[in-house]
């Protein structure tokens, strides 16, 4: 708009001008004067135009450019915000699989299924000496031996053996825990065995039998329980 009103306000001069020449001029002087003046706007009308044009272009255009430069780095800053949102998406949920991964024991499938393998193995051995072992505690509950007493200890020497080579064998496989639990349970078969092998016939020993096998039967639950979570710990790293 001040670019039009500009060049409106030469035009208006230069036909001012015109006006007074020819009105208070000779016809000779108006003519020589006019085409002088009319010379001399053309002139300044072409130069003026061509530089305020000029400079109105280049106004236009670094107003334009400064209009994209912004929109341009409004779009930057907002995808670098969208990209940061995403970056901390991502590394939180990292953290979050992280801490998930942090209770699970990495293992490869052998060693999952090798495991698995031992710990049924040795539960299986320790449920069967453990039967053995009850046995003994209801003859003693009952006030006897069977005739065939000597039979039940060698049942469960051999399967008290089987037990402690198993453990042995697989030792570092074991986790230290469940390791420990076998051990004790082990332990205390072998005193409730001891009591039995050393009875006799109307003892008072029955109560300490009995609490040495409720014993074990809370630690054989517990054992079940730290295998069971030892195996849903396992997470298998290879397919």
């Amino acid at each position: 708009m001040k670019f039009w009103k500009k060049q409106l306000l030469i035009s208006t001069i230069y036909i001012g001008i015109m006006l007074i020449f020819y009105n208070f001029s000779s016809n000779e002087v108006s003519k020589i004067v006019g085409s002088l003046l009319t010379t001399v706007f053309v002139w300044v009308m072409n130069k003026t135009f061509s530089i305020d044009y000029q400079t109105k272009n280049e106004k236009e255009l670094k107003d334009y450019q400064g209009k994209i430069d912004k929109e341009m780095e409004d779009y930057k800053n907002e995808w670098n915000q969208k990209l940061e949102d995403y970056k901390n998406k991502l590394d939180a949920e990292l953290e979050t699989h992280k801490a998930k991964l942090s209770g699970y024991t990495l293992v490869t499938k052998l060693q999952y299924e090798l495991e698995f393998k031992i710990y049924t193995e040795i539960y299986e051995l320790i449920q069967l000496n453990f039967q053995t072992v009850a046995g003994m505690v209801n003859d003693i509950k009952s006030n006897r031996k069977r005739d065939n007493h000597l039979e039940i200890i060698k049942k469960y020497n051999e399967t008290g053996a089987s037990v402690l080579s198993n453990t042995l064998k697989n030792r570092p496989f074991y986790q230290e825990e469940i390791f420990n639990s076998i051990l004790k349970i082990d332990g205390i078969n072998k005193k409730i065995c001891d009591i039995y092998v050393n009875f006799i016939e109307n003892s008072i020993i029955t109560e300490d039998a009995e609490k040495l096998a409720t014993d074990v039967g809370k630690r054989l639950i517990n054992l079940s329980i730290l295998i069971r979570k030892r195996i849903e710990n396992m997470k298998i790293i290879e397919g």
